[in-house]
């Protein structure tokens, strides 16, 4: 099977597009209620905390704070941008420097719906927001889950198919 349909049965396996629809719909806010600014130290021992991570890096230039982890030959990028009180979770799986799957959220519940063609450059909707802190913290610590969640099934897929 190729790398491309294993990425997104792994996203399929572990109910993805019900999952984040739940996840959408539990950080959704009204406009005025949103978190405009925060203090970035904050926001990385935050985030630190959240992933029991030490290697938290943070992209000051797209908000985003992101992880990697390699397996079985794949390199992976679990991030979450942080602007304006809205939330882009994304997932990006590449090797040898050559995009194979993943990308925001949004976009691959949308393009396992078959809502969003592949190299559409549409604005993938919903995204998640947040109001405070606690909330990010929520968010984030959900959004963690299920990633961890992908990649068990990304290697239980990968093993099936050595």
């Amino acid at each position: 099977m190729e790398i491309k349909s294993i990425i997104q049965l792994a996203f399929e396996k572990i109910h993805f597009v019900e999952r984040y629809q739940e996840f959408v719909t539990r950080h959704h806010h009204k406009v005025s209620e949103y978190l405009a600014e925060y203090d970035e130290n904050e926001m990385i021992a935050l985030m630190k905390k959240i992933l029991h991570r030490s290697d938290v890096v943070h992209l000051k230039s797209e908000h985003s704070f992101i992880i990697r982890d390699d397996l079985m030959g794949l390199h992976l990028v679990f991030g979450v941008s942080l602007v304006h009180g809205g939330a882009d979770v994304y997932t990006n799986i590449s090797r040898d420097n050559a995009f194979l799957g993943g990308g925001s959220w949004a976009r691959v519940y949308r393009g396992i719906l078959g809502e969003l063609p592949e190299d559409s450059l549409e604005v993938p909707f919903p995204r998640p927001d947040y109001c405070s802190l606690i909330e990010v913290e929520q968010l984030v610590t959900e959004a963690f889950a299920l990633y961890e969640d992908f990649l068990r099934e990304l290697v239980e897929q990968l093993e099936t198919e050595k």
